[in-house]
């Protein structure tokens, strides 16, 4: 389960088209492998010794992960396929990244722990970068 830092209950995954289209281009057998993979990153994430919780910033453990393997490769590969040949590579990398992020983001909403997150990309934030979530298992 995720919330946000006010405790409103997140129940979907921001930016739907887009991560449709990337389901879409994955099929139902590799986003399947996606999601096991990322509950099994999450899984594996030591909590923190005096509070017995995990914290992870999304973009750390994508950067942690380089250069991707499968199966969270396949988000390398339909990020391939949507930009075609006219695609860099710095893009390419970029939007893989991207639903790398969104996979993260859905795999924490189904999960059964209550999880926070904080976006330092919120407009107006002094700390503004361009990152991924911090979350927060509460």
């Amino acid at each position: 389960m995720l919330f946000t830092l006010d405790g409103k209950r997140v129940t979907h995954t921001p930016r739907a088209d887009y991560f449709n289209a990337v389901k879409g281009l994955l099929g139902n057998d590799r986003t399947e492998d996606v999601r096991t993979e990322l509950h099994r990153l999450i899984d594996a994430i030591p909590p923190n010794k005096d509070s017995g919780k995990r914290t992870f910033s999304s973009s750390h453990l994508g950067s942690s992960l380089t250069p991707w393997l499968y199966p969270l490769a396949h988000l390398y590969d339909a990020a391939l396929e949507m930009e075609g040949k006219s695609g860099t590579e710095d893009h390419i990398q970029e939007q893989a990244g991207f639903s790398f992020g969104l996979f993260v983001w859905e795999c924490i909403v189904g999960r059964d722990e209550r999880w926070t997150f904080y976006d330092p990309n919120l407009p107006g934030d002094p700390n503004k970068e361009i990152t991924g979530k911090v979350y927060f298992e509460q």
